[in-house]
C-alpha cells in the first residue's frame, strides 16, 4: 500500500498546473563525487545513486493535512534539520545528503527506500528516482504478467502506446526488479522512472 501512495501522491503532482522550480547548492562536480551508489540508465542518460535522504518539506495548501498524513506513511521524511547538508530541492523535495560515515553505512545495509535521488551523470542534475519501472513495447498482459512475477503492482498500462509502469515497495526492490524486466521478451525497454521535476497547484 505504502508504494501506491507514494506513486500517487507523485503522480497527482505531476498532473497538476504549474511547475515547481528547481534548485541546486552544489556544483555538478561535487554531486557527480557524493554519487557513490548504483548506476543505472534511464531514457538517453545514465543516472548514479546518492546516498542520502528524499525530505518533504512542504505539500501543496490543497488537502495539506491528509497529503501530509499519506507522505508520513509512505515514508518520507517531514522536515529538514538545521544541520542537514541538503543538495537539492526539486519542488516540496528536499534532496539531504548523508555524512561520509552515514554514506557508507547506507552503501553497506539494506535499507529500502520509497522515494531516492540520483544525480545525471551528463549535467550533473539531480533528479528523483520513484519506486516504479517504466516498460515500453509492451502489453497490458505482459505488463501484468511479469508484474506478478516481480513482486511488483501495475500503475497503469495501455494499449495506445504499448506503455506500461510496475510499482514496487521500494526504489531497492524496483532495482532488483529490472535486469529481469529487460531481458523479458514481452518488453521492448525496461528504466526506472525518474523525475527532474514536480508540477505542483498554481
Amino acid at each position: 500500500m505504502k508504494p501506491t501512495i507514494l506513486a500517487c501522491l507523485l503522480t497527482l503532482s505531476l498532473a497538476a498546473t504549474g511547475a515547481a522550480q528547481a534548485a541546486q547548492y552544489m556544483d555538478a562536480k561535487t554531486l557527480r563525487a557524493a554519487a557513490t551508489g548504483v548506476r543505472f540508465k534511464s531514457g538517453q542518460d545514465m543516472f548514479r545513486m546518492l546516498p542520502g535522504t528524499v525530505v518533504s518539506e512542504h505539500t501543496p495548501p490543497r488537502n495539506a493535512t491528509s497529503a501530509q498524513r499519506s507522505a508520513a506513511k509512505a515514508g518520507i521524511t517531514g522536515a529538514v534539520s538545521p544541520g542537514d547538508k541538503v543538495a537539492a530541492r526539486i519542488g516540496p523535495y528536499a534532496v539531504v545528503l548523508d555524512a561520509p560515515a552515514g554514506a557508507a553505512r547506507s552503501l553497506a545495509t539494506d535499507a529500502e527506500r520509497p522515494i531516492a535521488a540520483a544525480v545525471n551523470e551528463r549535467n550533473g542534475r539531480v533528479v528523483l528516482v520513484n519506486p516504479q519501472v517504466k516498460l515500453t513495447g509492451t502489453t497490458p498482459a505482459a505488463a501484468k504478467s511479469l508484474a506478478a512475477s516481480t513482486g511488483g503492482t501495475i500503475a497503469y498500462a495501455s494499449t495506445v502506446d504499448g506503455s506500461a509502469v510496475i510499482t514496487y515497495a521500494s526504489v531497492e526492490q524496483a532495482q532488483r526488479a529490472l535486469p529481469g524486466l529487460q531481458r523479458s521478451s514481452g518488453v521492448a525497454q525496461a528504466a526506472l522512472v525518474v523525475m527532474q521535476a514536480v508540477m505542483q497547484p498554481m
